[in-house]
């Protein structure tokens, strides 16, 4: 059986509640589902005090506890609830865009419709700067792979052996096979493949061995992802030729994989600004934010997070200019619950991470599209050098202190101030530091 809390609800809506609890001292909300069965003639029963268990499940990529097993708590009263439906239900119905938008402003705060076209506007521009972007990336890191595969001399043979070595990357590379084949049969590219005779059918053939660019040309994020990871955990790809570059897939490996979301949604045509500032997108967000210590989580530990380290020196670089990442007391605290609030909230961390990855890029691969970056980014964070090229309602939504650039430009703060003239020079080492990058990986032979 498992531990029972007691708590208050706070929120009955169509389908689910929330319940506001103290446990351990901490003062936290937790969502219960509403079934069927706990309604009568459309009506929700119990004590507004009650007991509950709480269980981990999975919503939207973030770790959240639910309540379960809710039991009124005797000689209470019975309260009912009708299962009111939320202010912007007709609005989510029409325009998802609106709902979101006047979500941010708050429910007493009108936005005109010339206001609202703005902002879905601007959210739709921003999509196109990231996808613009995500490409980019997507191209160096290909081109860095070719590089390193052809210094090193790495036979294709070797690659596809240890790639299939393992069920994900395994399928990826079958996949790819079956498409050089259909794509490239009886085209130039289709003399430098290797085939075999298919044991299906003794008058077909499938592809035994390509080149790496073909192979690598049309994989999605997450299959190049996962294909990076695979490979430098088996072949070691740490030599003086490519020390630079190698440093640079090695510290990009799982932040690439987290670019995904912000990838999708850009593609997708979904609302973005709107949902990496949204703290309810994980709906445990007020149970993780009750406390910044490590210990306090539902399952998603901060300082086990390969950044972790890299953001608590930067926090207390910065708390000694008097610039807390999080107003926490302490910049170990203020670490904390920053690193935190990206852990619980995927859209957030995406969006973090693509400008990681971009730093790291024109670190370590290529600067020469950095002013054009920079320059292109001002249309949704201030500019790192204090001079504003371009301005929006994003610079007053929903209102200039706390505007979408202020909170977006807050998001990433720890990394951009090393693109200040005071911290221009430090973020390679201090990286590297954090990291802990490995030199010596030989795990098969070359």
């Amino acid at each position: 059986m498992g531990k029972k809390y007691e708590g208050k609800i706070v929120d009955i809506y169509k389908n689910y509640g929330i319940i506001k609890s103290i446990i351990d001292d901490h003062e936290v909300t937790v969502h219960f589902l509403i079934l069927p069965d706990m309604i009568t003639d459309g009506v929700f029963q119990m004590t507004e005090t009650i007991k509950y268990q709480m269980k981990n499940i999975e919503i939207r990529k973030s770790k959240v506890y639910v309540a379960y097993n809710l039991e009124n708590i005797v000689d209470l009263e019975i309260k009912s609830w009708k299962l009111s439906k939320h202010k912007f239900e007709k609005i989510i119905t029409d325009d998802h865009y609106t709902y979101l938008f006047k979500k941010m402003a708050g429910n007493d705060h009108d936005i005109s419709q010339e206001n609202l076209n703005s902002l879905i506007k601007y959210d739709k521009q921003a999509k196109e700067f990231f996808l613009k972007w995500i490409l980019y990336i997507e191209s160096q890191m290909k081109d860095t792979l070719i590089y390193i595969f052809n210094k090193l001399q790495i036979s294709t043979t070797t690659i596809y052996r240890v790639l299939k070595g393992n069920g994900k990357t395994k399928s990826i590379v079958d996949r790819q096979f079956k498409f050089v084949k259909s794509e490239f049969m009886f085209k130039p590219e289709f003399s430098t493949l290797s085939l075999k005779k298919s044991k299906n059918d003794p008058n077909d053939i499938v592809v035994s061995d390509c080149p790496i660019p073909l192979f690598l040309e049309t994989l999605s994020l997450n299959e190049l992802g996962e294909v990076l990871n695979q490979i430098l955990q088996k072949i070691d790809l740490s030599n003086k030729k490519t020390h630079e570059k190698y440093k640079y897939l090695y510290l990009v490996k799982e932040s690439f994989l987290e670019l995904a979301f912000i990838r999708n949604a850009s593609a997708h045509g979904n609302p973005l600004i709107p949902i990496v500032l949204d703290n309810s997108f994980n709906a445990n967000y007020l149970y993780e934010m009750a406390s910044a210590f490590p210990s306090w989580n539902s399952k998603e530990s901060v300082e086990k997070w390969e950044l972790f380290n890299f953001i608590r020196f930067t926090a207390r670089s910065l708390y000694k200019q008097g610039i807390p990442l999080v107003d926490a007391g302490s910049p170990q605290l203020s670490a904390l619950a920053f690193t935190k609030s990206l852990l619980i909230n995927p859209a957030k961390r995406s969006f973090f991470m693509f400008f990681f990855v971009m730093l790291s890029t024109f670190e370590y691969i290529d600067s020469n599209n950095e002013e054009e970056f920079w320059n292109e980014s001002t249309f949704f964070i201030h500019s790192i050098l204090g001079e504003e090229v371009t301005r929006n309602y994003f610079d007053e939504f929903p209102n200039k202190q706390y505007s979408v650039k202020t909170k977006l430009t807050g998001l990433v703060l720890p990394l951009i101030s090393y693109r200040t003239f005071e911290h221009g020079s430090m973020f390679k080492p201090i990286l590297e530091a954090s990291m802990n990058i490995p030199q010596k990986k030989y795990l098969v032979e070359m």
